[in-house]
């Protein structure tokens, strides 16, 4: 094979002809031959999509060694799962491929089209063999009851009936014998409402609420009116006796809602007509979200009230809040001495933040020289607390890209894992969700020296994703090159020149979203490099009318076009002020809007140090931190305390 390779290239080429081997693991002829079996595969994947069978079966003869060929056998009965005399071939196939993650979808299919012919000793077998619970909780319910499970079924239908799961027919013996057995009791309502009143479903939760005690039912009313009025109604709870969890909800939602408008109102309220009603855990529990909450909102009552809770409602939050504000409003001997009073375990989590506000601390208050010892300690790192250290002491940044030789036999014996070479082929056909799971499954256990080979092979393929979460994993955080790509860069660079950004900060906002995953989709939704809500893109994309009224956001240049144009809006809202606008970014303008009514933006170190959120903080800080790197990456020497500072908005 290498002597067929060298005759193709002339002979000053041959160390790159070598190192081609070496990387891949195959010779260009090789790697042709790969490119067109890919191909055949798309086609094989078209035609039985079509059910183009014929076709099919012609094309998948052709792919006998091609890593991807088991995904067609799977594929295959993804369709057929209706018809038994398919059963144990899907049987074989789930046998054969049970290393292959989309095996697992397969099954999933398979146990619901068992469900529905009623085989529920097959359901049983399957379910066992299912990572994780099953997503549909009746199937394991009623598997449990037609294998004479009964009891186990009954008391799995609790908590299928407290989620607010519609009534199902195929249930009902069930649901039968759960209310035989006393059910619903007190505590599965109380469940089920809290449920309905969170959703805002109001005339759901009273018509659950019918079976509950009249005098529950005037705490029910007594929630309502809460909710339309608390200041109005907190203070007038109804006399009869609810148990304290659920007279401790109806409390906490009506307090939350006036600590919003008036923190104060909603202490006193609690003080004099609240607290007496609550037993001493609850107690506890209240406050302490009353006085966080009030020190979201930057006031300096709650200092006395976090520091006044008992120890055994204290939290890392509890401990830090109180420095936070001290700082904010210039208090900093007493601030030095709430930071000096953290418990170690904050300390050692946080080291980079806490030394570093101790020696603006200490330079405040004319300690200059242990101030600068601590900005020199902080100077040797990389990061947000870092950098504003050096930037203190008026020094050059430490950022410097190192690099160690990749170890040639670790990544030879990557490549020889099937599910590497599965992800390497759903790499190359721009499948990155089927590559993260193949990559899953290759890289689970493995040795630093492993992840590092890795690092250098996800690199090769052009994933970044996955690249620079391996330089972490092998300990490579000098691979700066790695961890900071300029991936997408021509897309990058036009659209952030288009609105007048910095292409550091798209990289850098991509990098923490996505981590340069294009399929990336969040929990609640957000899709893409940027994290876009869909139905925030569609506003966007009526000033785009080339991508259509619902714009594929998984393609990338799609969601950059889109994401640099809400950012730079953002930017444009908030005057040209990066940190606002990536705030807002994350939580949202109103939220932003809400913290400087409570502090003006005159000083962004500390007004970013006292965000209210704990993931919108780091969120900031980690984006201006990265937009240092990616600055320093493209030529640039721009300072942190320079990005703190109004921007233009072209």
């Amino acid at each position: 094979m290498i002597a067929g390779s060298m005759r193709c290239v002339r002979p000053n080429n041959l160390y790159l002809l070598i190192l081609c081997f070496l990387w891949y693991g195959y010779s260009c002829p090789a790697q042709a031959a790969q490119s067109a079996e890919r191909q055949l595969f798309q086609q094989a994947r078209e035609a039985l999509k079509h059910n183009q069978l014929t076709k099919f079966n012609h094309l998948y003869a052709q792919l006998e060694d091609y890593p991807l060929r088991p995904y067609l056998d799977i594929w295959r009965y993804w369709n057929v799962l209706d018809d038994p005399r398919n059963d144990a071939r899907v049987a074989r196939i789930l046998e054969a491929y049970a290393d292959i993650p989309e095996a697992n979808d397969l099954r999933i299919r398979w146990i619901k089209a068992l469900a529905a012919r009623q085989q529920w000793l097959a359901v049983a077998d399957q379910l066992t063999q299912v990572p994780g619970t099953f997503p549909d909780m009746r199937i394991t319910l009623l598997s449990l009851w037609h294998n004479g499970k009964k009891q186990a079924a009954v008391k799995g239908y609790t908590h299928y009936w407290r989620k607010v799961n519609k009534a199902d027919g195929r249930l009902k013996m069930i649901e039968q014998r759960w209310r035989k057995n006393g059910h619903p009791t007190a505590d599965d309502l109380w469940a089920r409402i809290k449920r309905q009143v969170k959703r805002g479903q109001w005339k759901k939760a009273m018509k659950t609420a019918a079976a509950l005690r009249a005098s529950d039912r005037k705490w029910l009313r007594y929630w309502r009116d809460v909710q339309r009025d608390p200041a109005k109604w907190l203070p007038q709870p109804p006399q009869t006796k609810l148990p304290q969890p659920y007279m401790a909800a109806i409390f906490d939602d009506g307090l939350r809602r006036l600590a919003s408008r008036d923190v104060l109102l909603s202490y006193r309220i609690f003080q004099h007509h609240l607290k007496p009603r609550l037993a001493a855990v609850h107690q506890g529990r209240l406050m302490r979200k009353i006085a966080l909450r009030a020190a979201f909102q930057h006031r300096l009552e709650a200092i006395n009230w976090l520091t006044s809770l008992p120890a055994a409602y204290q939290t890392d939050a509890t401990r830090t809040w109180p420095a936070r504000l001290l700082l904010l409003h210039h208090r900093w001997r007493a601030a030095l001495a709430a930071i000096n009073a953290l418990p170690q375990h904050i300390r050692r989590k946080e080291t980079s933040r806490w030394n570093y506000w101790r020696a603006r601390c200490l330079l405040a208050t004319s300690q200059t020289q242990a101030a600068r010892k601590i900005f020199r300690q902080l100077a040797t790192e990389r990061g947000y607390y870092s950098f504003l250290a050096v930037d203190q002491l008026n020094s050059a940044y430490h950022i410097a890209t190192k690099k160690k030789p990749a170890n040639a036999k670790a990544i030879r014996e990557l490549l020889s894992i099937p599910a590497m070479q599965r992800a390497r082929e759903w790499i190359a056909l721009k499948q990155q969700n089927k590559a993260y799971r193949e990559w899953a499954l290759a890289m689970h256990g493995r040795s630093q020296t492993q992840w590092h080979a890795a690092m250098i092979l996800a690199n090769r393929w052009q994933w970044p994703s996955q690249a620079l979460r391996a330089a972490s994993r092998a300990g490579a955080h000098d691979r700066l090159d790695i961890r900071f790509p300029m991936a997408f860069a021509d897309a990058v660079i036009r659209r952030a020149t288009q609105h007048g950004l910095s292409a550091s900060l798209v990289w850098s906002v991509i990098r923490q979203e996505s981590l340069f995953n294009p399929e990336a989709i969040s929990p609640a939704g957000a899709i893409g490099l940027m994290q876009l809500m869909p139905a925030t893109a569609r506003v966007i994309a009526k000033n785009f009318p080339q991508l259509g009224r619902h714009p594929d956001l998984t393609v990338p240049e799609t969601n950059i076009t889109l994401g640099t144009a809400y950012l730079a809006a953002r930017l444009k809202q908030f005057d040209g002020h990066i940190p606002l606008a990536l705030a807002s970014y994350n939580a949202g303008p109103h939220r932003v809007r809400q913290w400087l009514k409570a502090t003006p933006f005159h000083e962004p170190e500390l007004w970013i140090e006292a965000i209210p959120f704990n993931e919108t903080r780091n969120y900031v800080q980690r984006i201006l931190a990265y937009q240092v790197i990616y600055d320093w990456r493209s030529g640039q020497r721009k300072r942190l305390s320079v990005l703190h500072r109004q921007v233009r908005i072209g």
